[in-house]
């Protein structure tokens, strides 16, 4: 298969009946890391990219089933010497109208704040962005709750997507581009968003 093809022997359903953490992996090896050492990949948010784009751990997905009504909390890292912005993309499947979600930080060093949004359609997103310092430790913060005021219903999922904006001016721009094949961007010099990690909340509330 080439870069960007997708296939599977047969369809499989996750259905969750454990209230912990749990790390779903796959097992898929890729040439890149037999043509190229890690070690010498440089380090930072470069590496973090380089590893999720090549590596079969990106395959990995982190899945937390929400048991309660307070809000839900997600580390995320600058790896650059350098402020960097980065965009957190919320999408929800099966999440009933009128459940209420919102992404937020409160440090005053990487403030954001989507507010609190009503869910009308089926598949919805919510994104903001923001910029954060350099080796900057933070966290992001997430209030889900359904329609009754409750926790969200079992069937209800909530997946987060943390993207890395690379402006034309940046030192890694034309290897994003590369990366991501997105050579459309090229001509009027326009930032890439590449992924940094998944994270997904399964609704649990029988």
């Amino acid at each position: 298969m080439d870069r960007g093809d997708r296939g599977v022997s047969e369809a499989f359903v996750l259905d969750v009946q454990s209230t912990a953490h749990i790390c779903i992996a796959a097992a898929i090896s890729y040439p890149y890391f037999e043509k190229n050492i890690p070690e010498q990949i440089s380090t930072g948010n470069w590496n973090a990219v380089t590893w999720i784009m090549n590596n079969g751990a990106a395959a990995w997905r982190n899945v937390n089933p929400v048991l309660n009504q307070g809000d839900e909390s997600l580390v995320f890292h600058n790896q650059d010497a350098t402020p960097e912005q980065f965009s957190f993309v919320l999408r929800c499947q099966h999440v009933p109208f009128g459940s209420k979600l919102r992404m937020y930080s409160e440090d005053p060093a990487a403030a954001f704040d989507s507010g609190m949004v009503n869910i009308v359609n089926d598949c919805q997103e919510l994104q903001v962005s923001v910029v954060v310092p350099p080796y900057y430790a933070g966290r992001i913060k997430l209030h889900l709750e359904g329609p009754d005021g409750k926790p969200l219903p079992r069937g209800a999922a909530v997946e987060i997507r943390m993207l890395w904006c690379v402006p034309h001016s940046h030192h890694h721009y034309l290897q994003a581009v590369a990366l991501l094949g997105a050579i459309s961007a090229l001509p009027t010099l326009q930032s890439v968003h590449v992924p940094l990690g998944y994270y997904t909340m399964l609704g649990i509330e029988e």
